[in-house]
């Protein structure tokens, strides 16, 4: 075709060409710029899914912006040839650089934040890759030259991409009617097999989730020079993918950071519950390590470090593809999770537990000393991001247990606990810890730490420092500077800031006011303890939380407490937290996110935080990012009930129905009598129309919340939905006159009037509780109630005022 013009293309010279169609270089004659035009092979045009991918390419790509994404500029038919005209780039595909041999450790992190931001702003408009390998990562302008850094990477080849329903950043999704009538349907196989996840291999419906295991396979090639899972045949590879670990790291490039390996790792887990949720997570998790690296000139801790194990890899040399793709979807189906262990490999701990401290004082009344000193330790250790511990919540029920080490193990789903007792007698303290495997309740460290009460900030560092040392996980620079950390403590504030927590822990109104008095108390003790402010700041939170102080009153207080901890010690978790929430509850959101980030920086185990970081972007219409935070405050405390909920009300705001039963179902098997969780399950059926079993579950909630069901806005909407507007009026006016007695909640009332049609009475209402800085107020994005208003401009302005718009 060299010479000719197509369109107002001139065709230049051919650069490229594949299964799918031939890649020419052109001249654009309108706009004078030199372009790519991809046309489809002739003996495909008439092939309709050959069409259908073509095109899918051209929508995918077309939807996208990105500087790692290549650009597509049009897409076009001329004389029964179909042709896409995208940028030209100069340059090689990535799989032409790895060349069987592993590339430097910053080059793979370059690589790998460029193309985990690409997928980022993929998947945030609804679109899965499902195709992304060596070939299909381009890097321009180092053709013939040595790899090296400031290189420049473009992802290509959307013609597998997957269109998701819903996209996380609220965008309509290309041509989304289409809804993969060819390339999604389930059992069917697409992709490139050693660069498939697992459900992919097996046929399995896939998610974004499936993008990131491929980049773990892309990462652990370019690192190692080799792939992870590699047989003889497709069907052997498929073997490996689905049920078979790849080598570790370590055991191929010793000098390989262990966190690099950890990040990988995550990427390659079988469960898709267990890889990184979403692109933004990895991307993080790449830029820190890339920062330390470069901050400390070295990879810290190399894997070499740690025990490794080789693997021994099954081949099924026997068995026919087809025979054994078949065996291994039925075995999938019954659970093939059952063939993956739930701990590290041998020798590697990534996940802890620290259980409660046992009190050898003989006093019951020092039980809140022994308590603290374990909720110390943890929150010490949660600062490690390579590691992950479980939070106080969930480790505090086994307290007194009988249970095994192996069976709370398995049920928290770590690799090591640390258990022990503390021994106050007078102004010393004593702390004996020992670090256990489970499997075989195995000993692998133990030790005895005394100080005098004065100095048990340090005792607490030296602690975790010894076993992060033991386990041999990575601590970056900046987190072994904020475990060094340490000041003396006035002995009785520290005594003080202790009961303050083991009152807060108790969540009542009048236990919130007792820990705010006993950190009132370490303040006047000790006016320069920072975590003493911080606590009097959530104490306050928490009254406003629980409706027992109002806002007036708690936010100058809370603010002013968590101000004054961070004048004090500006790297304090907590206070970022506290007023990350303040800023929600003012509708600053950015504000909002920059002290929740802030605070999930200085603690990755910070539980609050990821709670605090989920609500908000649920509230911003975020809603894989606010799944994603609200998982990983479930697997840090996975028994408790705020956590439970918190991923439920996640997927109630994303609109995931049948997911928000399921996890409702699951906090009741925790909490039976949880009203929160039947009145969420109850809304999620009501969403399905299913509006009978909504009914009984709201109900349930409402008798156990002791509220009349006479005077319920919840049920009044549902009877309008059914079309009982009769119903519905005889609640409204019950709620009418009532609120000529007691105050009663403008936001429900006009919900009321959006269930009856009545738009202007509706955002009248809603206008009063704007004034009255009602918490409904975030909601206004998300909540599927407020849909009928969304085109009216009062509504619009409203959004605009809370800073939803």
């Amino acid at each position: 075709m060299t010479g000719q013009t197509i369109s107002h293309y001139r065709i230049l010279e051919k650069v490229g060409g594949g299964g799918m169609g031939v890649v020419y270089k052109a001249e654009d004659l309108k706009l004078g710029r030199t372009v790519a035009v991809k046309f489809l092979s002739e003996d495909l045009s008439q092939d309709g899914r050959a069409l259908e991918r073509f095109q899918r390419e051209a929508r995918s790509a077309s939807a996208l912006n990105h500087p790692n994404i290549c650009t597509i500029h049009e897409v076009d038919e001329h004389e029964g040839r179909h042709f896409i005209v995208m940028e030209l780039l100069e340059g090689e595909p990535l799989h032409h650089c790895i060349g069987g041999k592993p590339l430097q450790t910053e080059l793979v992190l370059e690589v790998a934040v460029q193309i985990a931001d690409a997928l980022r702003a993929a998947h945030g408009k609804g679109i899965v890759h499902r195709d992304l390998k060596p070939p299909n990562i381009f890097l321009t302008g180092v053709k013939g030259q040595p790899l090296g850094p400031g290189i420049q990477l473009k992802l290509l080849d959307f013609g597998l991409a997957k269109f998701l329903p819903e996209p996380s950043d609220g965008s309509t999704p290309p041509d989304a009617a289409t809804v993969d009538q060819l390339l999604s349907t389930p059992g069917t196989v697409f992709g490139t097999v050693p660069y498939m996840s697992p459900e992919q291999a097996l046929g399995r419906e896939v998610d974004h989730r499936t993008d990131l295991f491929s980049l773990g396979v892309v990462l652990y090639e370019m690192t190692t020079g080799r792939l992870p899972f590699s047989g003889a045949t497709a069907s052997e590879t498929i073997v490996q993918i689905v049920r078979d670990p790849p080598e570790t790291i370590s055991s191929l490039v010793p000098e390989v950071p262990a966190e690099l390996e950890r990040i990988i790792r995550k990427c390659l887990e079988k469960d898709p519950e267990r890889r990184y949720q979403t692109a933004r997570e990895l991307l993080v998790d790449v830029k820190n390590l890339k920062r330390d690296l470069e901050q400390s000139g070295q990879a810290l801790i190399p894997s070499a470090a740690r025990p490794a194990s080789r693997v021994r890899r099954f081949a099924f040399p026997g068995l026919a593809a087809a025979a054994l793709l078949t065996l291994l979807v039925a075995v999938y189906l019954v659970g093939w999770r059952k063939w993956l262990p739930w701990t590290a490999a041998p020798g590697r701990i990534e996940s802890l537990a620290v259980l409660p401290l046992a009190n050898l004082s003989g006093d019951p009344a020092q039980e809140y000393f022994a308590d603290g000193m374990t909720d110390a330790l943890i929150a010490d250790l949660a600062q490690i991001r390579a590691l992950r511990v479980i939070s106080r919540t969930s480790v505090m029920q086994f307290k007194g247990t009988r249970k095994s080490l192996p069976e709370i193990a398995q049920q928290l789903r770590v690799d090591a606990v640390v258990e022990g007792s503390v021994l106050r007698s007078g102004q010393r303290v004593r702390i004996a810890a020992k670090l256990i495997r489970p499997a075989g309740e195995t000993q692998l460290w133990a030790s005895t730490y005394e100080r005098d009460l004065g100095d048990i900030l340090t005792l607490q560092n030296e602690l975790a420092r010894t076993i992060a040392g033991e386990i041999q996980v990575r601590v970056t620079v900046e987190e072994q500077g904020r475990l060094a950390r340490a000041r003396s403590v006035h002995p009785q504030a520290f005594d003080a800031y202790l009961k303050g927590w083991y009152f807060w822990s108790q969540f009542t109104e009048e236990t919130f006011r007792k820990g705010i008095e006993q950190f009132e108390e370490a303040i006047r003790l000790d006016p320069g303890y920072a975590a003493a402010y911080a606590g009097l700041a959530e104490g306050w939170q928490a009254l406003n939380y629980i409706g027992a102080a109002p806002y007036e009153e708690a936010r100058p207080k809370a603010l002013e407490a968590a101000s004054k901890a961070l004048q004090l010690d500006d790297q304090l978790a907590e206070a970022h937290a506290v007023i990350s929430v303040i800023r929600a509850m003012e509708w600053d959101w950015p504000a909002a996110e920059k002290e929740f980030r802030r605070a999930i920086e200085l603690n990755p185990g910070f539980v609050q935080a990821h709670l605090f970081a989920t609500t908000q972007l649920r509230h911003l219409g975020r809603r894989e990012e606010s799944i994603a935070e609200a998982k990983r405050a479930l697997e840090l405390d996975p028994l408790a009930l705020l956590s439970n909920g918190g991923l439920s009300d996640a997927y109630l705001s994303a609109r995931q129905y049948d997911s928000t039963i399921q996890q409702c179902r699951r906090t009741l098997d925790l909490y039976p009598n949880h009203s929160e969780s039947h009145y969420e399950m109850g809304w999620a059926y009501v969403y399905k129309q299913m509006y009978q079993e909504g009914i009984a579950e709201i109900e349930k909630s409402i008798q156990l919340d002791g509220d009349d069901p006479n005077l319920s806005p919840d049920l009044a909407y549902i009877y309008a939905l059914q079309g009982k507007k009769g119903e519905t009026l005889k609640i409204l006016d019950r709620l009418l006159e009532l609120s000529k007695q007691v105050p009663v909640s403008p936001g429900h009332m006009g919900l009321i009037y959006v269930s009856l049609g009545k738009k202007d009475e509706a955002l009248t209402w809603l206008e009063k509780a704007y004034e009255q800085h009602s918490p409904m107020m975030p909601w206004l994005k998300v909540d599927p109630r407020f849909d009928p208003l969304r085109e009216e401009p009062r509504f619009r302005e409203l959004l605009r005022r809370v800073g939803l718009q």
